[in-house]
């Protein structure tokens, strides 16, 4: 006896959506443990170490001797990481997340009976919170925007 396609796609989707729940759990405790001290503290940190060492490296790399110097080329690549690659994959999470979203309301078609269509409406983008705030995929561009405009800045105002 062969089994109904149609029965078998929506147990994959309620399995899915039972998944993706799952996944809205994590999401919810990773908010709530690190959306108002760790995640700020790390943007703060990141950001002020580039601007800081990229400053240094641009202005006074003549009037530091080399093996002190070393550390603000170290310093200012451990920020680009963090932001560039930590705080990227937080608004990855977001992205990925609306797609597969779009990806299920474009392959189900189901009956009205078994509540797949109102369980896919229901269901929201994962997002990684900061403060009152989400990071999305163009959260790390803002950010590395907003350090070479204060670097920029400080390298004009200072003599």
């Amino acid at each position: 006896m062969a089994k109904s396609t149609k029965g078998s796609s929506e147990a994959n989707f309620l399995e899915v959506f039972r998944l993706y729940r799952c996944l809205q759990l994590l999401e919810t405790l990773t908010n709530v443990t690190f959306r108002n001290i760790y995640i700020p503290g790390e943007i703060f940190g990141a950001s002020a170490a580039v601007i800081t060492a990229l400053y240094i490296c641009i202005k006074l790399s003549d009037k530091i001797p080399m093996p002190g110097f070393g550390f603000f080329p170290s310093a200012l690549m451990d920020g680009c990481m963090i932001l560039f690659i930590e705080l990227a994959s937080s608004g990855f999470v977001f992205s990925k997340s609306e797609g597969l979203l779009d990806d299920f309301k474009r392959m189900g078609n189901f009956k009205k009976k078994t509540g797949v269509n109102a369980m896919m409406k229901g269901l929201p983008p994962l997002k990684i919170r900061f403060g009152m705030n989400y990071m999305d995929q163009f959260t790390t561009l803002t950010l590395a925007d907003f350090c070479i405009n204060q670097t920029a800045s400080l390298l004009l105002m200072v003599p």
